[in-house]
């Protein structure tokens, strides 16, 4: 797929001069579903700008349309990415482990055609199709915004947990999205990640419920701490801070990583209190407690600017974030699994194809595609 300069100029203009613009002209262009897509790597190549990534705004305007011209769909999803120069290496070291079964299932995800709001009342809403308020109830209301996400409004206070309504935003494989709650925070989920919140909070606990991998900025506000359940004997506890958690429930451990504030990260009856650069590590199957000072930060939250970024990162670790991505399941065949580690540094626009090649150069792999299941077979 490709656009015009035409249709690239039109997404600038919405996203820096939408006032200016007919409202019927823009809500009939962004009825359709590559529209959209334009106006989302436009929209994220700002956010990248914003944070620093990109210092050049002129060189990065001009990459992102070179990309967005350029791009080819040969996977099964379209990506939203900022445009940039694909920047991939490998530094790969090789030993084999012990003989394992011939066909293992390392990674499985399921295929969503578009990101949802599941109301409390049950009604799904597509995100991708309706724009503008998508509920008004007594304790708030809920705007879609093409551009910002959801915006949670609010209507009035709740005086308990008990008077609280769950919604369910849920973002399938290839996705990101962005939700503002109702005291300000902000929360960004990653690819195959559901939240579960209400358009409200109560008067006395901010509270959701997250699977899967975001990032939050939290509000601040010291006499309603904000808390994160993540399994029924895990939570965080929040004041105000920004943090990435990432707790999908095919991984053997839960990560959260501190970049400002403080949190208390509880499971089982124990706690650890993070602090700025912490990554909090729980282990699921021996319910282990670990606080470790990571080297690079950006390692973890390079997701929000549609980056991967590997740091000695097992084969393994490399398999289940392009599945969550791509929409694959992820199978191992043959007698022995290599033990690779990967350092990488790359676009999530790049093709599939692309990165496998790259790890078919270890001389020790290879990869096939079939009906979206990518299987690893041990050269011997």
């Amino acid at each position: 797929m490709t656009y015009s300069d035409k249709e690239i100029e039109y997404a600038l203009q919405i996203i820096h001069h939408r006032g200016e613009l007919n409202d019927l002209m823009v809500n009939e262009w962004l009825k359709s579903s590559e529209h959209r897509q334009l106006l989302e790597e436009v929209a994220l190549w700002g956010r990248v700008v914003d944070a620093g990534i990109v210092c050049d705004v002129e060189e990065a305007k001009f990459a992102v349309a070179k990309k967005i011209k350029q791009r080819r769909r040969k996977i099964y999803l379209q990506l939203s990415a900022v445009a940039a120069s694909v920047v991939l290496f490998f530094v790969i070291g090789v030993s084999l482990l012990s003989k394992q079964e011939t066909s293992i299932i390392i990674a499985t995800t399921e295929k969503g055609d578009y990101t949802s709001l599941i109301l409390a009342n049950g009604e799904v809403v597509n995100l991708e199709l309706q724009c503008g308020e998508v509920f008004r109830g007594n304790a708030g209301i809920i705007i879609n915004d093409s551009l910002k996400g959801l915006e949670c409004g609010k209507m009035a206070e709740l005086q308990s947990d008990s008077s609280v309504a769950w919604n369910i935003l849920r973002v399938p494989v290839g996705q990101t999205y962005h939700i503002l709650l109702a005291d300000g925070t902000q929360v960004w989920l990653n690819a195959e990640t559901e939240l579960q919140f209400p358009t409200h909070f109560s008067k006395d606990l901010r509270h959701v419920r997250l699977k899967g991998e975001a990032y939050f900025e939290v509000s601040k506000n010291i006499g309603r701490p904000f808390r994160v359940e993540l399994e029924s004997n895990m939570n965080i506890e929040v004041l105000g801070t920004s943090f990435n958690v990432k707790a999908y429930e095919d991984d053997d451990k839960v990560e959260t990583l501190l970049e400002k504030g403080k949190i208390l990260m509880v499971a089982n009856g124990r706690s650890v209190e993070l602090a700025p650069g912490d990554l909090g590590v729980y282990g699921r199957g021996n319910q282990s407690m670990d606080l470790l000072r990571p080297g690079r930060l950006e390692n973890y939250t390079a997701w929000r600017f549609g980056k991967f970024i590997f740091e000695n990162a097992s084969l393994i670790q490399v398999a289940k974030e392009l599945a969550r991505w791509y929409g694959l399941q992820v199978k191992y065949r043959g007698g022995k699994i290599p033990d690779i580690k990967i350092s990488g540094n790359l676009r999530r626009s790049s093709e599939l194809s692309t990165i496998l090649k790259a790890l078919e150069k270890t001389g020790k792999i290879q990869f096939e595609v079939q009906n979206q299941t990518l299987w690893i077979k041990s050269i011997q």
